[in-house]
């Protein structure tokens, strides 16, 4: 691999915050099943190649739209993102962690763990990065079988079911973000 190790601008480095704030959007936006969030993440004419999945982004996000009632529970994170400015254009590539509760068609949930890279292909315009081509590049997965519920002896008690994470806009996310004051 050949990377430049060019000197680093406070533009450039404007732009690669912008770049980690588009890709944490992306993550959030999946997680809280906000489909016009994740409509932002591609360029009208960005491609994602998701393994299960290659084609249009925003054709991604309504296949991937479709499969949202499979998943009582999912949580994407970041690791570190390698990032090549090009112009306007950026190469990156960004460590990925998702864990996914799987409702099964018998009602049981199972824990599904998967891990590996997104190599993107963004491009700035009008100030506002989006992907221009997206492979996800898988490195590990594990499924161990039936989730625990909330009474785990290790959690205790939970006082308030508000405290849970949700997929959809019942989430606290949701509130939190709306508030215009603290």
């Amino acid at each position: 691999m050949a990377f430049v190790d060019n000197p680093i601008t406070l533009a450039d480095l404007l732009d690669r915050e912008k770049i980690r704030h588009h890709l944490a959007r992306y993550c959030h936006a999946m997680d809280r099943q906000d489909v016009e969030l994740l409509y932002e993440t591609y360029w009208p004419e960005g491609t994602d190649d998701h393994g299960m999945f290659a084609g249009n982004g925003r054709d991604f996000v309504d296949w991937v739209a479709t499969e949202f009632d499979r998943f009582e529970m999912m949580q994407h994170q970041l690791g570190q993102t390698l990032i090549q400015l090009e112009g306007d254009q950026a190469r990156t590539e960004t460590y990925f962690y998702a864990y996914h509760r799987v409702v099964q068609p018998s009602g049981e949930m199972h824990d599904f763990f998967l891990s590996g890279r997104y190599l993107d292909l963004l491009e700035k315009r009008s100030d506002c990065w989006r992907v221009l081509k997206r492979m996800a590049v898988y490195d590990w997965c594990r499924t161990p079988g039936l989730s625990e519920g909330w009474g785990h002896p290790l959690l205790g008690e939970m006082p308030r079911a508000h405290t849970y994470g949700k997929t959809t806009r019942n989430d606290l996310a949701w509130e939190h973000f709306a508030r215009t004051q603290p």
